[in-house]
């Protein structure tokens, strides 16, 4: 595109178009064991559960013990890219006394050891919690990310939720927040006890099913559509529709005799499609323009 230096009119537009090869998707799905776990008793506040082949949650039915269950995952094998589309967690009860129970998985905030956490303690031998067992709005979120209800002894339970899936893709961007979650009894209602399989059992694991996907090369790109062009003085602007998952350059150079373009405007990938508006001021006496898609 070809602008002349004080045109209130513009003439001899010339667009230059570059483009690569456009995105898409492959959706992969892969299941994950915990990296670390550990359950928390107020009866026993001293207690580490973290190498016990079961986990106690819930409440006793006479109002105690209140257990709460910590979990952890690594995210250390996905790419860092990833796109996650959905996430469940996976949870076998080996033991259960009473009737099924909703239970809530809450996204913890801070960090734990797996052979040291206790009801009082985060880490061994003097790192507390804000309050024994964990606090709300302090040591994890107050909003569950996902609720589900644990059964009967040997019955398989699902948590999922888009909550549980943003989670995972937080934690995948940034892995030194990903602290897991704790898992109470909706309520901490009385006689909601139950016991779940650690990550020691042979089989009855706790298993974070995670389905995502990578931008990948596919199909050309849809070369950008330029619109809207218009001048006042010295001023220039225009638009161009931008791909959803695509970056974009706007560059410029005063004579096609010069060899390289220079950098107008970087723009960064974008959720979704989207028209993109530019503005720039030219103080030459002639100036092209060029939007480009790796």
């Amino acid at each position: 595109m070809r602008i002349p230096r004080r045109g209130l009119i513009l003439a001899c537009f010339t667009v230059a178009l570059l483009s690569r090869g456009m995105q898409s998707t492959h959706a992969v799905t892969t299941n994950l064991l915990p990296a670390a776990d550990a359950a928390m008793r107020d009866g026993l506040p001293d207690a580490n559960y973290g190498g016990a082949l079961v986990l106690p949650v819930g409440v006793g039915g006479f109002g105690s013990p209140t257990n709460r269950a910590l979990l952890r995952f690594s995210f250390a094998n996905l790419p860092t890219n990833a796109v996650i589309a959905s996430a469940a967690l996976r949870l076998i009860v080996s033991v259960a006394g009473r009737l099924p129970a909703d239970f809530e998985l809450k996204r913890l905030l801070t960090d734990w050891a797996e052979g040291e956490a206790t009801w009082n303690l985060r880490f061994a031998p003097a790192t507390p919690w804000s309050a024994g067992g964990a606090q709300t709005g302090t040591d994890f979120i107050p909003t569950p990310s996902a609720t589900g209800q644990l059964g009967d002894p040997g019955s398989t339970n699902e948590f999922s939720s888009p909550g549980l899936a943003a989670d995972v893709q937080m934690w995948v961007q940034n892995p030194g927040a990903n602290y897991g979650w704790i898992l109470m009894a909706a309520g901490e209602l009385a006689g909601t006890g139950k016991q779940i399989g650690s990550h020691e059992s042979d089989t009855n694991t706790p298993v974070l099913t995670v389905e995502y996907s990578v931008p990948g090369l596919g199909e050309p790109a849809m070369p950008p559509t330029i619109f809207g062009t218009t001048g006042d003085g010295n001023t220039l602007r225009f638009s161009f529709n931008a791909e959803s998952n695509r970056t974009y350059a706007v560059e410029f150079k005063d004579s096609l005799s010069v060899t390289n373009w220079s950098v107008l405007t970087n723009i960064p990938e974008l959720p979704t499609g989207a028209t993109i508006h530019i503005t720039n001021t030219v103080d030459s006496a002639q100036r092209y323009f060029r939007a480009r898609t790796p």
